[in-house]
């Protein structure tokens, strides 16, 4: 819900259909807040160097809070799939717009 900009109210609205009967903002906030690690973690591991035939780059345009106002601004990912079949992500980032030196 988090990379897709879901909003605090819709993530209360799923989280009561999981049980979960009160969810402050506050509380939301810290959970995308955990995710930043994960992120960081998965962009920051070291790749094996096994050889990656296929990568398919994407980006999804999703709405954020930026600098007190909603913006709409891409997600990039990188996803590699190697000899034996295997996929996996190779990287995210979050970019302002699709451009030339984004794609870098």
């Amino acid at each position: 819900m988090y990379a897709t900009g879901t909003s605090t109210r819709k993530v209360q609205r799923v989280a009561e259909k999981m049980g979960v009967s009160r969810l402050s903002k506050d509380q939301v906030s810290a959970i995308a807040s955990s995710l930043d690690a994960d992120i960081e973690d998965l962009c920051g591991r070291p790749l094996d160097g096994s050889p990656v035939p296929y990568v398919w780059l994407d980006a999804a345009y999703v709405k954020c809070r930026r600098g007190g106002r909603v913006a709409s601004t891409a997600v990039v990912t990188a996803i590699g799939c190697d000899a034996g079949g295997w996929r996996r992500v190779l990287g995210v980032d979050v970019v302002d717009t699709e451009s030339y030196d984004s794609w870098l």
